[in-house]
């Protein structure tokens, strides 16, 4: 159990270093009060959608 923690763990940090670097990249500056709700919203699902997709990988990494 703890293997699949630190598994979600790097997954996340992964997935947070990726966005954070293409944002740098394009010089996208956030400020969270300027994202109207709907944006939120596809950008969590996005995320969620993202994360499915890394779990789903490791699975099949793992059943290989």
């Amino acid at each position: 159990m703890g293997n699949e923690n630190e598994l979600n763990n790097a997954s996340q940090t992964i997935i947070d270093m990726l966005v954070g670097k293409t944002l740098q990249k394009h010089e996208v500056k956030l400020d969270s009060a300027k994202l109207d709700e709907k944006t939120k919203a596809e950008l969590r699902k996005l995320v969620g959608q993202l994360e499915k997709d890394v779990q789903s990988l490791a699975k099949k990494s793992e059943e290989e």
